[in-house]
């Protein structure tokens, strides 16, 4: 027998084992094809489709919109080669599929995220996803844990105030590496149950973890080439992220082996309420409910969602207070008459009104995700089109958040955006920050409480400015927003 021979039943073989889903790829590809051409969208090259729309990563979300503008409707097809993107901004989509269990699904594109956060919050679905956001919400939801998260927060934001004393009068700096000890410290102590040391030098490697896993993720996405596991993992960036992640989860599993440890000594398991992880493992200690492998993936996922998220808005929010100051000085005011010189408390928060319109704004204009992708289930009705089973949404919070239906005004920052009369008379999905429904955000109230406290401290001290003008802030939009020139800042004492 020939070798051509041999190559041709090789390749008869081949076809007959995957024939199946050949046969079903072609059968979703056609639905699929059909279903854009009933939509609007840029016109697709061939096998490229609309890729190079999106050449300049950083201004995804940017892009994404300026087509949703020029297209003028909130629902449009995206080709990214092969692969349809239906890039929603409707509020009114929103809702159906915040609601939906037919979208609750994370899209393929999450799978990128899955070598830092296995089966945590962020990827996994169904079962595993209720079990463990029950479990969660409950024990975040406990007072005591929240009274002590509260006295955690205020010690290190006192700290944070005692090094930007040393910026005084100074030039400006980037408060980045500031917001961002202080929160990772905070992070540590009211997440993990473990001393953070970051404002005093001590810098864990773990910090390293939620910049390299997102930046994985997204320049795994924007790169077909690197999808295959086997050849990312040849890259710079691949070897960074596996040995970052390595060390994580040895760290993490060695430290929850210690907590286990401590539990079984005691003849009586009391749910410990010193931090969340702390108060999780005490009680699955009595009832086995996650494994350590679980509780590592939720542990990397609270530090990859929360610590960005919290240092991202935190950030903006701060550089917003320096560019604006009847902004800051109103946020000042309010911070004063609520809660004097004191230690700040988890109900005075709840009563900054303004402070919590200021938060709103900067996440309105600068949201911690750009871009949020659902994969359907089922097919699922929305209010502009019916969209079928297995396809890609992709929310698109940047466009809907800075839409003139929806915002007068929308590319100026203006609190006044979230007063009560204009939340009143806006559809209340035009601003989702956290997402809602079935995948809502669970820290979102902690991430909320956690800046209150922190701005407060800054705002009782400092005064901010800031030469960096707002009309002149070069964004960067992707998986989040980020300022191209970081976060120019200059304090002076009160």
């Amino acid at each position: 027998m020939g070798l051509s021979t041999v190559f041709f039943v090789v390749i008869v073989l081949c076809l007959l084992r995957w024939w199946k889903q050949i046969r079903n790829y072609w059968k979703y590809r056609s639905v699929m094809t059909k279903f854009a051409d009933s939509l609007p969208g840029p016109t697709p090259l061939p096998i490229i489709g609309n890729a190079l729309w999106l050449r300049e990563a950083d201004k995804t979300a940017h892009i994404l919109t300026k087509i949703s503008r020029d297209e003028k409707t909130g629902t449009y097809r995206f080709w990214m080669g092969p692969s349809l993107k239906i890039i929603i901004s409707d509020p009114r989509d929103l809702e159906i599929m915040f609601f939906s269990t037919k979208a609750s699904k994370k899209d393929d594109f999450y799978d990128f995220m899955h070598m830092a956060v296995k089966n945590g919050l962020i990827n996994s679905f169904g079962p595993i996803y209720r079990a463990h956001k029950k479990l969660l919400i409950h024990v975040m939801n406990n007072h005591e844990l929240r009274k002590t998260s509260v006295e955690k927060i205020n010690e290190k934001s006192r700290i944070f105030v005692n090094r930007l004393e040393t910026k005084v009068n100074q030039s400006e700096f980037n408060i980045q590496n500031y917001l961002e000890h202080c929160i990772g410290d905070i992070v540590f102590e009211t997440i993990f149950g473990l001393p953070g040391n970051a404002q005093n030098g001590e810098v864990s490697p773990f910090f390293e973890l939620a910049e390299v896993a997102l930046h994985a993720s997204f320049e795994r996405f924007m790169k077909p080439w690197l999808w295959p596991d086997f050849i990312f993992l040849t890259t710079p960036t691949g070897r960074r992220c596996k040995k970052i992640l390595t060390d994580a989860k040895t760290w993490i599993d060695q430290e929850v082996e210690k907590k286990r440890q401590r539990l079984r000594s005691m003849e009586d398991i009391k749910e410990n309420h010193s931090s969340i992880f702390d108060s999780v493992i005490s009680r699955i200690e009595k009832t086995n409910e996650w494994t350590n492998e679980e509780i590592r993936d939720e542990v990397i996922t609270f530090y990859v969602g929360g610590h960005d998220t919290m240092v991202g808005t935190g950030c903006f929010a701060l550089l917003m207070l320096a560019m604006f100051p009847d902004v800051q000085e109103k946020a000042r005011e309010e911070i004063k008459n609520v809660a004097g010189d004191g230690e700040i408390t988890e109900s005075q928060t709840a009563e900054m009104k303004y402070l919590d319109m200021t938060i709103k704004e900067t996440l309105r204009l600068f949201p911690v995700g750009c871009v949020i992708a659902r994969k359907t289930t089922d097919e699922l009705k929305l209010a502009t089109c019916t969209v079928p089973k297995d396809c890609s949404l992709f929310i698109l919070l940047y466009a809907t958040q800075r839409d003139p239906k929806h915002w007068q005004n929308p590319e100026v920052f203006d609190p006044e955006h979230f007063s009560p009369e204009n939340v009143r008379n806006r559809h209340p999905f035009a601003f989702n920050p956290f997402s809602a429904g079935y995948r809502s955000c669970p820290g979102n109230k902690f991430a909320f409480t956690c800046l209150k406290i922190i701005f407060a401290h800054i705002l009782r001290n400092f005064r901010l400015s800031s030469s960096l003008k707002f009309e002149n802030l070069r964004i960067h939009t992707h998986i989040s927003s980020k300022s191209l020139d970081g976060y120019p800042i200059s304090v002076r004492r009160i």
